[in-house]
Protein backbone atom coordinates (compact mmCIF):
# COMPACT_ATOMS: atom_id res chain seq x y z
CA UNK A 1 0.00 0.00 0.00
CA UNK A 2 1.56 3.29 -1.15
CA UNK A 3 0.98 6.36 1.73
CA UNK A 4 1.87 9.73 0.77
CA UNK A 5 4.70 11.31 2.07
CA UNK A 6 4.39 14.96 1.78
CA UNK A 7 3.08 17.97 3.54
CA UNK A 8 0.58 19.01 0.85
CA UNK A 9 -0.83 17.37 -2.69
CA UNK A 10 1.92 15.15 -4.26
CA UNK A 11 2.20 12.62 -6.22
CA UNK A 12 5.27 10.73 -5.00
CA UNK A 13 4.56 7.68 -2.79
CA UNK A 14 7.06 5.24 -0.33
CA UNK A 15 6.65 1.74 -0.52
CA UNK A 16 7.94 -0.99 2.21
CA UNK A 17 10.66 -1.15 -0.84
CA UNK A 18 11.67 2.40 -0.23
CA UNK A 19 12.21 1.07 4.14
CA UNK A 20 15.81 1.58 5.13
CA UNK A 21 17.03 -1.89 5.74
CA UNK A 22 18.32 -0.99 9.30
CA UNK A 23 14.59 -0.04 9.90
CA UNK A 24 12.98 -3.41 8.68
CA UNK A 25 15.93 -5.42 10.11
CA UNK A 26 15.12 -4.12 13.91
CA UNK A 27 11.24 -4.95 13.14
CA UNK A 28 11.89 -7.99 12.10
CA UNK A 29 13.70 -8.25 15.40
CA UNK A 30 10.46 -8.40 17.13
CA UNK A 31 9.01 -11.49 15.40
CA UNK A 32 9.80 -15.22 15.62
CA UNK A 33 12.51 -16.13 13.14
CA UNK A 34 10.38 -18.69 10.60
CA UNK A 35 8.05 -15.50 10.20
CA UNK A 36 10.84 -13.26 9.84
CA UNK A 37 12.12 -15.86 6.84
CA UNK A 38 8.42 -15.67 5.14
CA UNK A 39 8.98 -11.61 4.72
CA UNK A 40 11.41 -12.16 2.42
CA UNK A 41 8.66 -12.57 -0.26
CA UNK A 42 7.14 -9.28 0.49
CA UNK A 43 9.69 -7.47 -1.50
CA UNK A 44 12.49 -7.81 -3.55
CA UNK A 45 14.92 -5.61 -1.28
CA UNK A 46 13.87 -8.02 1.86
CA UNK A 47 14.96 -10.85 0.50
CA UNK A 48 18.30 -11.85 2.42
CA UNK A 49 17.88 -9.16 5.29
CA UNK A 50 16.41 -11.97 7.78
CA UNK A 51 19.95 -13.32 7.61
CA UNK A 52 20.85 -10.09 8.89
CA UNK A 53 18.22 -9.69 12.15
CA UNK A 54 20.58 -10.18 15.77
CA UNK A 55 18.23 -12.45 17.33
CA UNK A 56 17.01 -15.82 16.76
CA UNK A 57 13.37 -17.23 17.84
CA UNK A 58 12.20 -20.66 17.38
CA UNK A 59 9.37 -22.06 19.25
CA UNK A 60 7.98 -25.63 17.93
CA UNK A 61 4.56 -25.04 19.64
CA UNK A 62 3.65 -22.43 16.87
CA UNK A 63 5.17 -24.86 14.09
CA UNK A 64 3.24 -27.75 15.88
CA UNK A 65 -0.07 -25.41 16.09
CA UNK A 66 0.21 -24.62 12.17
CA UNK A 67 1.20 -28.23 11.22
CA UNK A 68 -1.35 -31.05 10.58
CA UNK A 69 1.85 -33.26 10.15
CA UNK A 70 2.67 -36.29 12.83
CA UNK A 71 4.89 -34.42 15.52
CA UNK A 72 8.07 -36.48 14.62
CA UNK A 73 7.99 -34.76 11.11
CA UNK A 74 7.20 -31.68 11.96
CA UNK A 75 9.86 -31.50 14.47
CA UNK A 76 12.28 -32.86 11.78
CA UNK A 77 11.20 -30.03 9.46
CA UNK A 78 11.85 -27.88 12.66
CA UNK A 79 15.11 -28.67 13.48
CA UNK A 80 15.69 -28.62 9.53
CA UNK A 81 15.35 -25.08 9.49
CA UNK A 82 16.83 -24.28 12.53
CA UNK A 83 20.39 -26.01 11.42
CA UNK A 84 19.63 -24.02 7.67
CA UNK A 85 18.91 -20.57 9.53
CA UNK A 86 22.94 -20.78 11.00
CA UNK A 87 24.34 -22.40 7.98
CA UNK A 88 23.19 -19.71 6.06
CA UNK A 89 23.43 -16.59 8.37
CA UNK A 90 26.86 -14.72 8.38
CA UNK A 91 29.14 -14.70 11.13
CA UNK A 92 28.07 -11.43 12.75
CA UNK A 93 27.03 -10.57 16.11
CA UNK A 94 24.01 -12.73 17.52
CA UNK A 95 22.22 -11.10 20.48
CA UNK A 96 19.74 -13.17 21.40
CA UNK A 97 18.75 -17.01 20.79
CA UNK A 98 15.42 -18.44 22.06
CA UNK A 99 14.59 -22.23 21.49
CA UNK A 100 11.51 -23.84 23.02
CA UNK A 101 12.08 -27.02 21.28
CA UNK A 102 10.35 -30.72 21.51
CA UNK A 103 13.39 -32.58 22.99
CA UNK A 104 13.58 -36.71 22.58
CA UNK A 105 17.18 -38.35 23.64
CA UNK A 106 17.68 -39.45 20.49
CA UNK A 107 21.70 -39.32 19.38
CA UNK A 108 20.71 -36.74 16.68
CA UNK A 109 18.45 -34.58 18.06
CA UNK A 110 21.24 -34.51 21.50
CA UNK A 111 23.46 -33.39 18.46
CA UNK A 112 21.94 -30.71 16.98
CA UNK A 113 20.98 -28.92 19.60
CA UNK A 114 23.88 -28.78 21.25
CA UNK A 115 25.45 -27.65 17.83
CA UNK A 116 22.74 -24.82 17.23
CA UNK A 117 24.08 -23.58 21.01
CA UNK A 118 27.78 -23.59 20.63
CA UNK A 119 26.92 -21.97 16.86
CA UNK A 120 25.21 -19.23 18.50
CA UNK A 121 28.10 -18.95 21.47
CA UNK A 122 30.55 -19.23 17.84
CA UNK A 123 28.39 -15.47 16.49
CA UNK A 124 29.04 -13.97 20.09
CA UNK A 125 25.41 -14.26 21.78
CA UNK A 126 25.16 -12.22 24.78
CA UNK A 127 21.54 -13.86 25.42
CA UNK A 128 20.18 -17.65 25.30
CA UNK A 129 16.88 -18.93 26.41
CA UNK A 130 16.48 -22.19 25.90
CA UNK A 131 13.15 -24.40 27.33
CA UNK A 132 12.21 -27.85 26.63
CA UNK A 133 9.24 -30.28 26.63
CA UNK A 134 9.29 -34.05 26.18
CA UNK A 135 6.69 -36.42 24.78
CA UNK A 136 4.44 -36.44 28.23
CA UNK A 137 4.38 -32.93 28.13
CA UNK A 138 3.54 -32.85 24.83
CA UNK A 139 1.07 -35.62 24.69
CA UNK A 140 -0.68 -33.34 27.86
CA UNK A 141 0.08 -29.79 26.72
CA UNK A 142 -0.44 -30.00 23.11
CA UNK A 143 -3.05 -27.06 23.08
CA UNK A 144 -0.32 -24.54 23.42
CA UNK A 145 -1.45 -24.11 27.09
CA UNK A 146 2.21 -22.55 27.77
CA UNK A 147 1.32 -19.19 29.77
CA UNK A 148 -2.48 -20.54 30.14
CA UNK A 149 -4.51 -21.30 33.14
CA UNK A 150 -3.37 -24.90 32.63
CA UNK A 151 0.32 -23.58 33.72
CA UNK A 152 1.84 -26.68 35.25
CA UNK A 153 4.71 -29.07 35.28
CA UNK A 154 5.16 -32.31 35.98
CA UNK A 155 8.21 -33.45 38.04
CA UNK A 156 7.98 -36.64 36.57
CA UNK A 157 9.49 -35.46 33.45
CA UNK A 158 12.47 -35.07 35.18
CA UNK A 159 13.08 -39.00 35.73
CA UNK A 160 11.76 -39.25 31.73
CA UNK A 161 15.61 -40.39 30.36
CA UNK A 162 14.96 -37.95 26.82
CA UNK A 163 15.68 -34.77 29.73
CA UNK A 164 17.75 -32.37 28.13
CA UNK A 165 20.88 -31.93 29.55
CA UNK A 166 22.22 -28.72 29.54
CA UNK A 167 26.05 -28.57 29.37
CA UNK A 168 28.07 -25.37 30.43
CA UNK A 169 30.94 -26.66 28.69
CA UNK A 170 28.86 -25.49 25.89
CA UNK A 171 29.41 -21.71 26.49
CA UNK A 172 32.20 -21.42 28.23
CA UNK A 173 35.04 -18.41 27.06
CA UNK A 174 31.93 -17.12 24.83
CA UNK A 175 29.85 -13.97 25.19
CA UNK A 176 26.93 -15.11 26.80
CA UNK A 177 25.69 -12.37 29.28
CA UNK A 178 22.49 -14.01 30.39
CA UNK A 179 20.99 -17.41 30.29
CA UNK A 180 17.71 -19.10 31.21
CA UNK A 181 16.93 -22.37 31.28
CA UNK A 182 13.67 -24.36 31.73
CA UNK A 183 12.62 -27.66 31.83
CA UNK A 184 15.95 -29.41 32.13
CA UNK A 185 18.70 -31.28 33.47
CA UNK A 186 22.26 -29.77 34.55
CA UNK A 187 25.72 -31.06 33.19
CA UNK A 188 29.34 -29.38 34.66
CA UNK A 189 32.64 -29.72 32.84
CA UNK A 190 35.15 -31.48 34.68
CA UNK A 191 37.40 -27.88 35.03
CA UNK A 192 34.67 -25.15 36.30
CA UNK A 193 37.44 -22.33 37.67
CA UNK A 194 37.15 -20.00 35.00
CA UNK A 195 35.18 -19.45 31.03
CA UNK A 196 32.31 -17.77 32.76
CA UNK A 197 33.32 -14.04 33.20
CA UNK A 198 31.12 -13.10 30.66
CA UNK A 199 28.03 -14.16 32.44
CA UNK A 200 25.51 -11.88 34.52
CA UNK A 201 22.12 -13.42 34.68
CA UNK A 202 21.32 -16.94 35.44
CA UNK A 203 17.70 -18.25 35.73
CA UNK A 204 17.27 -21.36 36.31
CA UNK A 205 13.37 -22.67 35.99
CA UNK A 206 12.00 -26.94 36.58
CA UNK A 207 15.55 -28.35 36.85
CA UNK A 208 17.26 -31.18 37.98
CA UNK A 209 20.00 -30.98 40.07
CA UNK A 210 21.95 -33.77 40.26
CA UNK A 211 25.31 -32.49 41.73
CA UNK A 212 25.64 -29.88 44.26
CA UNK A 213 29.46 -29.70 44.54
CA UNK A 214 29.02 -28.61 40.73
CA UNK A 215 26.71 -26.16 41.24
CA UNK A 216 28.28 -24.85 44.27
CA UNK A 217 31.37 -24.35 41.97
CA UNK A 218 29.72 -23.03 39.11
CA UNK A 219 28.50 -19.99 41.16
CA UNK A 220 31.83 -19.56 42.70
CA UNK A 221 33.29 -19.79 39.55
CA UNK A 222 30.74 -16.51 37.63
CA UNK A 223 33.04 -14.11 39.01
CA UNK A 224 30.56 -11.20 37.53
CA UNK A 225 27.14 -12.87 38.39
CA UNK A 226 25.24 -10.41 39.61
CA UNK A 227 21.66 -12.07 39.55
CA UNK A 228 20.83 -16.16 40.50
CA UNK A 229 17.45 -17.12 40.09
CA UNK A 230 16.56 -20.55 41.12
CA UNK A 231 13.50 -21.79 41.03
CA UNK A 232 11.78 -25.25 41.19
CA UNK A 233 14.15 -26.86 41.64
CA UNK A 234 14.67 -30.57 42.00
CA UNK A 235 17.16 -31.61 44.28
CA UNK A 236 19.10 -35.37 44.31
CA UNK A 237 22.49 -34.04 44.31
CA UNK A 238 23.31 -34.11 48.20
CA UNK A 239 22.88 -32.42 51.49
CA UNK A 240 24.26 -28.63 50.97
CA UNK A 241 23.50 -26.34 48.47
CA UNK A 242 26.17 -23.57 49.08
CA UNK A 243 25.66 -20.29 46.88
CA UNK A 244 29.60 -18.11 47.80
CA UNK A 245 29.67 -15.32 45.56
CA UNK A 246 31.29 -11.87 46.14
CA UNK A 247 29.00 -10.62 43.31
CA UNK A 248 25.69 -11.32 43.28
CA UNK A 249 23.45 -8.83 43.98
CA UNK A 250 20.02 -10.30 43.50
CA UNK A 251 19.09 -13.70 44.54
CA UNK A 252 16.00 -15.77 44.08
CA UNK A 253 14.99 -18.96 45.23
CA UNK A 254 11.91 -20.66 45.12
CA UNK A 255 10.32 -24.41 45.49
CA UNK A 256 12.74 -26.60 46.49
CA UNK A 257 11.73 -29.99 45.91
CA UNK A 258 13.50 -32.54 48.44
CA UNK A 259 13.65 -36.22 47.19
CA UNK A 260 14.96 -38.09 50.34
CA UNK A 261 12.91 -36.12 53.83
CA UNK A 262 15.62 -38.75 55.65
CA UNK A 263 18.41 -35.96 55.01
CA UNK A 264 19.22 -33.08 56.25
CA UNK A 265 19.49 -30.71 53.63
CA UNK A 266 21.19 -27.08 54.65
CA UNK A 267 21.25 -24.13 52.42
CA UNK A 268 24.22 -21.80 53.16
CA UNK A 269 24.09 -17.97 51.51
CA UNK A 270 27.42 -16.03 51.82
CA UNK A 271 27.16 -13.17 49.78
CA UNK A 272 28.80 -9.92 50.47
CA UNK A 273 27.04 -7.85 47.81
CA UNK A 274 23.56 -9.12 48.15
CA UNK A 275 20.71 -6.63 48.17
CA UNK A 276 17.77 -8.19 47.35
CA UNK A 277 16.61 -11.89 48.45
CA UNK A 278 13.89 -13.57 47.79
CA UNK A 279 12.86 -17.06 49.51
CA UNK A 280 9.88 -18.36 48.54
CA UNK A 281 8.86 -21.93 50.05
CA UNK A 282 12.65 -22.82 49.66
CA UNK A 283 12.21 -25.39 52.33
CA UNK A 284 15.13 -26.96 53.89
CA UNK A 285 16.33 -28.52 57.44
CA UNK A 286 18.93 -25.41 58.51
CA UNK A 287 19.35 -21.85 56.99
CA UNK A 288 22.94 -20.41 57.14
CA UNK A 289 22.49 -16.51 56.15
CA UNK A 290 25.90 -14.33 56.99
CA UNK A 291 24.61 -11.04 57.13
CA UNK A 292 25.47 -8.12 55.36
CA UNK A 293 24.87 -4.60 55.47
CA UNK A 294 24.32 -4.37 51.85
CA UNK A 295 21.23 -6.70 51.86
CA UNK A 296 18.56 -4.21 52.12
CA UNK A 297 15.18 -5.84 50.20
CA UNK A 298 14.20 -9.27 51.79
CA UNK A 299 11.01 -11.44 50.44
CA UNK A 300 10.46 -14.17 53.07
CA UNK A 301 7.55 -16.33 52.15
CA UNK A 302 6.80 -19.90 53.39
CA UNK A 303 2.77 -19.80 53.20
CA UNK A 304 2.34 -23.17 51.44
CA UNK A 305 4.55 -25.27 53.83
CA UNK A 306 3.16 -23.35 57.03
CA UNK A 307 3.47 -26.81 59.19
CA UNK A 308 7.07 -27.11 58.52
CA UNK A 309 8.69 -23.91 58.52
CA UNK A 310 7.85 -21.93 61.43
CA UNK A 311 10.93 -22.50 63.15
CA UNK A 312 12.83 -21.63 59.90
CA UNK A 313 11.01 -17.85 59.46
CA UNK A 314 11.91 -17.40 62.52
CA UNK A 315 15.58 -18.37 62.13
CA UNK A 316 15.68 -16.36 59.17
CA UNK A 317 14.34 -13.04 60.00
CA UNK A 318 17.04 -12.56 62.56
CA UNK A 319 19.67 -12.84 59.89
CA UNK A 320 17.85 -9.61 58.50
CA UNK A 321 18.09 -6.95 60.53
CA UNK A 322 19.75 -4.47 57.97
CA UNK A 323 17.03 -4.46 55.63
CA UNK A 324 15.02 -1.33 54.46
CA UNK A 325 12.36 -3.39 52.53
CA UNK A 326 11.02 -6.89 54.11
CA UNK A 327 7.55 -8.77 52.85
CA UNK A 328 7.07 -12.01 54.29
CA UNK A 329 4.43 -13.86 56.22
CA UNK A 330 2.82 -13.36 59.78
CA UNK A 331 3.70 -15.96 61.46
CA UNK A 332 4.41 -14.79 65.24
CA UNK A 333 2.35 -16.12 67.44
CA UNK A 334 3.97 -15.27 71.07
CA UNK A 335 6.64 -18.22 70.90
CA UNK A 336 9.33 -16.48 68.69
CA UNK A 337 11.75 -13.84 68.86
CA UNK A 338 11.65 -10.56 66.26
CA UNK A 339 15.14 -8.70 65.64
CA UNK A 340 15.17 -5.26 66.24
CA UNK A 341 14.51 -4.01 62.41
CA UNK A 342 16.51 -0.32 63.20
CA UNK A 343 16.43 0.36 58.95
CA UNK A 344 13.11 -1.32 57.78
CA UNK A 345 11.07 1.59 56.04
CA UNK A 346 8.94 -1.03 54.27
CA UNK A 347 7.21 -3.97 55.59
CA UNK A 348 4.60 -6.04 53.45
CA UNK A 349 2.59 -8.63 56.12
CA UNK A 350 0.65 -11.99 54.43
CA UNK A 351 -1.48 -12.18 57.48
CA UNK A 352 -4.98 -12.53 58.87
CA UNK A 353 -6.66 -10.19 61.29
CA UNK A 354 -7.43 -13.19 64.29
CA UNK A 355 -5.72 -12.21 67.72
CA UNK A 356 -2.52 -14.64 67.01
CA UNK A 357 -2.06 -12.34 63.92
CA UNK A 358 -3.11 -8.47 64.92
CA UNK A 359 0.22 -9.63 68.34
CA UNK A 360 2.28 -10.17 65.47
CA UNK A 361 1.20 -6.81 63.24
CA UNK A 362 2.01 -4.82 67.06
CA UNK A 363 4.93 -7.13 67.06
CA UNK A 364 6.40 -6.01 63.70
CA UNK A 365 5.45 -2.29 64.72
CA UNK A 366 6.87 -2.49 68.08
CA UNK A 367 10.43 -3.43 66.48
CA UNK A 368 10.59 -1.21 63.52
CA UNK A 369 10.89 2.32 64.65
CA UNK A 370 11.38 4.09 61.04
CA UNK A 371 8.89 2.08 59.45
CA UNK A 372 7.25 4.39 57.12
CA UNK A 373 4.56 1.93 54.96
CA UNK A 374 2.82 -1.03 56.36
CA UNK A 375 0.95 -3.32 53.44
CA UNK A 376 -1.28 -5.63 54.88
CA UNK A 377 -2.40 -8.32 52.70
CA UNK A 378 -5.15 -10.94 53.38
CA UNK A 379 -4.21 -14.23 51.31
CA UNK A 380 -3.15 -15.63 54.53
CA UNK A 381 -5.05 -18.47 54.31
CA UNK A 382 -4.69 -19.57 50.32
CA UNK A 383 -1.73 -21.74 50.70
CA UNK A 384 -1.30 -25.76 49.40
CA UNK A 385 -2.99 -26.87 52.53
CA UNK A 386 -6.12 -23.68 52.78
CA UNK A 387 -7.83 -22.43 49.57
CA UNK A 388 -10.58 -20.01 51.16
CA UNK A 389 -12.32 -17.28 49.14
CA UNK A 390 -11.51 -14.21 51.25
CA UNK A 391 -14.80 -12.80 50.67
CA UNK A 392 -16.28 -16.31 52.78
CA UNK A 393 -16.77 -14.59 55.80
CA UNK A 394 -18.44 -17.03 57.27
CA UNK A 395 -15.86 -19.54 57.43
CA UNK A 396 -13.60 -17.66 59.63
CA UNK A 397 -16.57 -16.90 62.08
CA UNK A 398 -14.59 -18.86 65.19
CA UNK A 399 -11.34 -16.57 63.95
CA UNK A 400 -13.20 -13.31 65.12
CA UNK A 401 -11.46 -11.08 67.86
CA UNK A 402 -13.05 -11.67 71.23
CA UNK A 403 -14.69 -8.99 73.30
CA UNK A 404 -12.43 -9.24 76.06
CA UNK A 405 -8.90 -8.88 73.54
CA UNK A 406 -11.32 -5.55 71.97
CA UNK A 407 -11.34 -3.95 75.56
CA UNK A 408 -7.96 -4.65 75.99
CA UNK A 409 -6.15 -1.49 76.36
CA UNK A 410 -3.53 -1.28 72.68
CA UNK A 411 -0.58 1.36 72.51
CA UNK A 412 1.05 0.87 68.96
CA UNK A 413 4.31 1.94 68.62
CA UNK A 414 4.02 3.85 64.90
CA UNK A 415 5.96 6.96 65.34
CA UNK A 416 7.70 7.20 61.55
CA UNK A 417 4.33 5.14 59.89
CA UNK A 418 3.20 7.38 57.59
CA UNK A 419 0.92 4.82 55.11
CA UNK A 420 -1.50 2.25 55.61
CA UNK A 421 -2.72 -0.47 52.83
CA UNK A 422 -5.09 -3.43 53.43
CA UNK A 423 -5.08 -5.45 50.14
CA UNK A 424 -8.05 -8.32 49.80
CA UNK A 425 -10.26 -6.23 51.85
CA UNK A 426 -13.15 -7.73 53.14
CA UNK A 427 -14.85 -4.77 55.22
CA UNK A 428 -15.27 -7.14 58.79
CA UNK A 429 -15.09 -5.97 62.59
CA UNK A 430 -11.91 -7.40 62.86
CA UNK A 431 -10.25 -5.61 60.09
CA UNK A 432 -12.48 -2.26 61.13
CA UNK A 433 -10.82 -2.60 64.51
CA UNK A 434 -7.26 -2.33 63.31
CA UNK A 435 -8.39 0.46 61.34
CA UNK A 436 -9.44 2.25 64.07
CA UNK A 437 -6.41 1.72 66.38
CA UNK A 438 -4.07 3.19 63.37
CA UNK A 439 -6.87 6.50 63.26
CA UNK A 440 -6.62 6.55 67.06
CA UNK A 441 -2.92 6.41 67.72
CA UNK A 442 -1.67 8.67 64.36
CA UNK A 443 1.49 10.36 64.87
CA UNK A 444 2.51 11.12 61.34
CA UNK A 445 0.00 8.72 59.74
CA UNK A 446 -1.27 10.59 56.62
CA UNK A 447 -3.73 7.53 54.68
CA UNK A 448 -5.38 4.19 55.08
CA UNK A 449 -5.86 2.83 52.18
CA UNK A 450 -8.12 -0.26 51.07
CA UNK A 451 -8.35 -2.63 47.79
CA UNK A 452 -11.50 -4.89 48.11
CA UNK A 453 -10.75 -8.85 46.80
CA UNK A 454 -10.82 -8.51 42.87
CA UNK A 455 -13.72 -9.96 41.09
CA UNK A 456 -14.45 -12.02 38.40
CA UNK A 457 -11.32 -11.70 35.80
CA UNK A 458 -10.51 -8.47 37.09
CA UNK A 459 -6.96 -8.37 38.39
CA UNK A 460 -7.19 -5.55 40.59
CA UNK A 461 -9.92 -3.43 42.50
CA UNK A 462 -10.28 0.09 43.02
CA UNK A 463 -8.34 1.83 45.90
CA UNK A 464 -10.88 2.77 48.81
CA UNK A 465 -9.83 5.82 51.33
CA UNK A 466 -10.63 4.78 54.56
CA UNK A 467 -8.86 7.88 56.02
CA UNK A 468 -7.08 10.70 55.27
CA UNK A 469 -4.88 13.15 57.32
Amino acid sequence: MAVNTGAGPSTKSTTINDLPESLVIHILSFVPTLEAVATSVLARGWRYLWLYVPTLDFDILASYQLSRAPFALTRARFSDSIARTFFLRPIIHLHSFRLAFHYADLGRRKREVRWWIRRSVDQGVTKIMLEFYDDAWMTSYRGIRLGGENNEYNFSLLNDHRTFKFSFEDIMNGSVAELRLRNCSLRFPTDISNGFDSLHTLVLHNIELSSNEHFNSMVLACANLQTLTVELIRNTGGTEIQIHSKSIKVLVLRDHVRIDFDEIVTLDIDVPSLGSLTLTNFVVNQYILVEYSSLVEVDLDFTNRYDLTLLHWNETLLSLGHVKSLRTQNMKNGTTTLPRFHFLQDLELITGFAEGDLRGIFEFLRVSPRLERLVLDYTYFKSAFVDVDPNDVYYFDSWKLSEEFKRTPVHLQMSSLKRVILNNFRNTEDELYLVELFKTQKVVLEEIIAFPPPHGKALSSSAIVLWSA
